[in-house]
């Protein structure tokens, strides 16, 4: 059989490994691919007939176990496998990956300079500054500036405000708090429109989330089934996020990024880059707050 296995849960990795499949068939190299659903151990057994083995580097434990497993198997059977990291620093964060990139044939990081570190880290691999193809299209939006206000009923005389969210509950309500209350401090806000938008595998009750907007017309929570986080920003005059490549997308169309940060999300952010700086913020492309509500205002 031979080929490349692509195997990859967030959709942060699938993206991207599905653009590489479709380039390993124009190329007629065989590719097997189990994107985004979990595939079960039987479909993965096909690991026993491939010459290559790719996985993305999911978010979490537990949507890296089908990825960790065709890693250790590659690993047993010496099979050539490397690891694929969709965003920033996620090839030295998520310490549920070590075992594996110690002995990595390859890691594929988002440029040099990200390269250069992990060579020192990792002199064992083959290191790549890769890039991800999928942001490519982050600079072509979809919808133009009046469709997506329409389709959000927002007037134009509205500043829109764009909250991104992530999968964690208590990172969420920390972010989306702190940007209701800063809105909150300003004497226009009536002229906002706070548009939350929850992440598409966000598993928490919907519920949590609507207390904010109770009372506040003002603040709108929304998700991908009417429109999603990256399609609305050509409608959108600010991001206010917590390290999401959300920001990465307004950034590629010139629409200001304001990260805020609980301590909260500073510890998740570490255990998934292995950083509490988010580059884009080191690089001059974003702003960042910290715990202050007043300077958000």
């Amino acid at each position: 059989m031979g080929g490349v296995l692509l195997v990859g849960r967030d959709i942060g990795a699938a993206g991207p490994l599905a653009m590489v499949s479709v380039e390993l068939a124009n190329l007629g190299i065989g590719c097997t691919s189990f994107l985004r659903a979990a595939p079960g151990r039987d479909s993965l057994a096909v690991i026993d007939y491939v010459d290559f083995v790719l996985t993305g580097m999911s978010s979490s434990p537990e949507l890296s176990v089908d990825e960790i497993y065709v890693l250790l198997k590659a690993e047993v059977e010496g099979i050539p496998s490397g690891v694929f990291a969709d965003i920033f620093g996620a090839w030295k964060g998520r310490e549920w990956f070590e075992r594996y990139r110690q002995n990595e044939a390859a890691i594929f990081v988002l440029n040099e300079e990200e390269a250069v570190e992990a060579r020192a880290k990792y002199p064992n691999a083959k290191v790549f500054g890769f890039g991800n193809p999928r942001w490519e299209d982050f600079f072509k939006p979809r919808m133009t500036r009046e469709e997506v206000r329409a389709k959000l009923g927002v007037q134009d005389f509205n500043t829109v405000v764009v909250v991104p969210g992530g999968k964690d509950l208590q990172c969420n309500l920390a972010h989306f708090g702190a940007v209701v209350e800063a809105i909150e401090l300003m004497i226009l806000h009536i002229r906002f429109v706070v548009i939350i938008s929850l992440h598409p595998g966000d598993k928490n009750p919907r519920s949590e989330y609507e207390k904010l907007a109770k009372g506040r017309e003002w603040v709108r929570i929304t998700d991908n089934s009417l429109i999603s986080a990256d399609d609305m920003l050509p409608g959108a005059d600010m991001v206010i996020q917590s390290a999401s490549t959300v920001g990465v997308t307004a950034s590629c169309q010139r629409i200001p990024v304001i990260n805020y940060f609980s301590n909260i999300a500073l510890d998740r952010l570490e255990k998934n880059i292995g950083s509490r700086e988010w580059p884009p913020v080191a690089q001059g492309v974003e702003l960042a707050v910290v715990e202050d509500v007043k300077a958000l205002a």
